[in-house]
Order: structure tokens, then sequence, then C-alpha cells
């Protein structure tokens, strides 16, 4: 439908500009299409894939001021905010689901349910399409994934508070179209360079619940140290660890003593998963060739029935990057942490120890890190956190990179090489073209005859 009303347009463009431009191409019109929240990170990737020309950005703002403005100008209820916020997320969605699907089971009055109303009736939907029972296979293609499409966003711009023609905003979007249409017109900031280090670090991580990649510079963005969330050095990381593997003692040494004891809680809890399940042909991950990796801290919490961060088997990528500092951390002070997601409390006294002064984040990590651990003290000497603004992933190299190198560039449109010969060579260009130009002059007849 695009091509044909685009064809349609060229036709109309060039029939209106045939006197004025005869010698027009169609091939001069340039189209730019621009596709409103993207929602779902498997639609993003079928365009990815689609598209060699397709970047996804993500505009987003501090969670404060996004309340604010839902409340001030979508005149938005802390409810709606609530319910809205619970869509958008495809975890929080599926639990809340199923927590009206108990409190429906008990025989309570549904309409005395906390669950909001937009759920309910959500609820209702999937109840009559009989997709309730493959909600958790078929929620990640159907359902809203925000957070997942600012992870995979290839451009990240955070939308402060601006004035009332949003200069700001305008600016970054143009530095960027600009950049699409002509990639390294420009060259990265130091921010940019910085969180795609990063972003490169968190590639490292062998945890399978999220990677997180940091770097620390000092106050000139000199790089001092990088860091990822990882097990420390020697183990295995955790996507490599095999729940069949740790209950058969295949590799003892790869699991903790606590985790290979026989008659711990762990082992008499996963007796039953790896001889019922994961050891039959019934288990989906041996029928796909997967590990059944786990995360120690989901069955420990689980076990004991809590909610704890400390039974974690990784060091956090904030943490590997101030250990790594070594004789550099008196360089740290007044200086800056880049992580692509916001430290948790112990990485933000670390960080407050060191005397980081910036820091630079992609995701929120929930906590009171912001609001208790960086807000105490004077105000001069507390760190500022920042959200993050600029290209990262391949779209850094795919905006960064000319597609010819500069100065072949400039030969090409010159029709010359520049240097001390450059007049030289296109007056002896001009010279060789202007008989034709005479002639064709000559042949164009005036507009009043």
């Amino acid at each position: 439908m695009f091509r044909a009303c685009q064809l349609k347009l060229q036709e109309l463009v060039l029939e209106s500009d045939t006197r004025e431009y005869p010698d027009r191409r169609t091939d001069e019109i340039r189209t730019i299409i621009v596709i409103d929240s993207i929602k779902n990170p498997y639609e993003s990737m079928y365009l990815k894939a689609r598209y060699n020309n397709y970047y996804l950005i993500g505009i987003y703002t501090e969670e404060s001021e996004r309340r604010k403005r839902l409340r001030e100008d979508e005149h938005m209820v802390d409810d709606d905010i609530n319910a809205l916020d619970i869509i958008e997320q495809n975890s929080a969605f599926k639990r809340e689901i199923k927590q009206y699907e108990k409190w429906r089971k008990a025989g309570e009055n549904p309409e005395d349910c906390p669950t909001p109303y937009i759920i309910r009736k959500m609820y209702e939907q999937f109840q009559e399409h009989q997709l309730l029972d493959d909600l958790s296979f078929i929620s990640p293609f159907i359902l809203q994934n925000v957070s997942s499409c600012l992870d995979s966003a290839d451009i990240l711009i955070n939308n402060r508070p601006d004035d009332r023609s949003y200069t700001y905003l305008k600016q970054t979007l143009l530095r960027y179209v600009c950049l699409i249409m002509n990639p390294g017109l420009v060259l990265p900031t130091a921010i940019e360079r910085c969180m795609q280090t990063a972003m490169t670090a968190k590639l490292n991580s062998g945890c399978i619940s999220r990677q997180v990649g940091a770097v620390v510079t000092d106050d000139a963005y000199h790089l001092l140290s990088i860091g990822w969330n990882q097990q420390p050095e020697g183990q295995l990381p955790c996507s490599y660890r095999d729940l069949c593997e740790l209950y058969h003692h295949w590799c003892p040494e790869g699991y903790s003593d606590y985790e290979n004891d026989d008659k711990g809680l762990l082992q008499t809890h996963i007796k039953t998963q790896v001889e019922d399940f994961f050891d039959t042909d019934d288990c989906p991950l041996r029928a796909h060739g997967k590990l059944p990796c786990y995360c120690f801290k989901d069955y420990h919490n689980q076990i004991n029935e809590e909610r704890n961060q400390v039974h974690t088997r990784a060091l956090h990528a904030e943490e590997t990057a101030f250990l790594s500092l070594g004789a550099n951390h008196l360089r740290a002070e007044n200086g800056i942490l880049f992580t692509t997601s916001s430290p948790c409390e112990l990485c933000s006294k670390k960080a407050m120890h060191l005397g980081i002064k910036t820091i630079y984040y992609v995701e929120p990590y929930a906590g009171v890190s912001e609001k208790h651990v960086l807000s105490i003290g004077e105000r001069k000497k507390r760190p500022q956190l920042i959200l993050f603004t600029g290209a990262i992933g391949t779209a850094y190299n795919r905006l960064y990179t000319p597609l010819l190198p500069r100065k072949d560039e400039n030969e090409m449109w010159l029709g010359a090489k520049m240097g001390a010969r450059l007049m030289e060579q296109i007056e002896k260009k001009r010279a060789r073209k202007e008989p034709a130009d005479s002639v064709k002059r000559r042949c164009v007849p005036h507009a009043h005859g």
C-alpha cells in the first residue's frame, strides 16, 4: 500500500515540477516512515529483520516525571496509571491475571476484587478464546512489554522537562535523523562512547535473569575500569549450570557443598522435578536442546518463602568495575559511573564511598537507592543520577560508521582529490564540460518564446 501511494505521489510531484525541474528523477524523492508506539519487542524484531534501515527509538523519562505528566496532561488518576503499568509489563500482567484467577476460583465477588477493571475484561477475553492455559507460552508475542522494547532500542532519548517548543527533544531527534540519512556525519558523544562500552561489557555476563554492564571513568570520561555481573572467578556462570547435572553429581566441583548435599533442602526439592520431568522426553527443554539452567536465588527463596537478594551468586556489574579499579580508585573521585541498570542500594553506597559524582543509567532498578542512599548529606556532594540519551548496540556502529571514508566521499562529490592542486583539477574538469554545456544552453528555448 505504501509503495503504491509513494509511486502516485512521485507522479504528482514530477508532473507539477516538470517545467521548473526538467531533469528531476523519481529516486530523488525520499520518504521517512515513522511508526508510533511499538510496545512489543517482537514487533520491533520483525521490522528490524525486514528493513535494513530500521531504527527503534525509545523515548522515556524519569518515573516521577512520567507520572506527573500522565496526571496533568492525560488527567489520569493513580489507579489508572498503575493499571497501565501492569498492562505494559508482560511479567506484571501475568501475575495479575493469576491473582484474579485465584480470586474467582475462591468464589469471591468479582466486583470486590482489587484487580483493575480493564485487566478483568482482558481476562474474560482470554477465557472466551481459550487462551488462558497457553498464556505463559504466547504472552511474549501478543502482550505489551515496554521495558523489553526499551532494552532493545537502538536510540534512547531522555525526554526530560523541556520548554514549550520541545527544543531539546527536537534537537536530539534531528541529530539522529541526520545520522540515519548520513552515517558518520558527526562523532559519538563522550557519554555515548562510555555507555556503549558498558553495553558491550554486559554481554560477558552469564546471568540468566539480567545482563548488566558498568564502566567507571574519571571526570574527563577517560576509562578507568569495566565490569559486568558475574560469579567469582573460577566458578561456572549460571547459564552453564544444569539442574540434572547437579542432581546426578556429574560435576560436583561446579556446585557448592550446600547444593550437593543429598540430605539438604535443595536436593530434596529438585528430586521430583528432575526424575519426573527434566530427565524425561516430555521436557520441552530437552526436546529443543536446551539446558535446564537455574537460578539458585529463586530456588532458595521459594524453599524458604522469602524474597532475599543476598542469595544471588553473582557480583553486580558495578561491584566488579569498582574491584577492577585497583590503583585507579583515587582517580575515580569526582568520576562518572555508566551502568546499563541503575545501581542498587549496596552498589550506590560503594559509588558514594569512591566519590562518584555522576551516574548515567539506562534501565531503572527497583529499590530505594536514589531516594535513600544517594539523597543524603550536602546537596553539592550528592551523586547526580541521569537517564541516558544516545545510540547503543549495533545502531552505534551503524550510525557512526561512514558509508565511505570521508576523504573518498569528498573526492566523489568534488570529482577530484582534495590537495594543493584541487582547483587546477576542478578547472580542467570545467573546461572539458564547457562546450557541451554551451550547446545545451543554446538549444533550450526561452520561456517567452
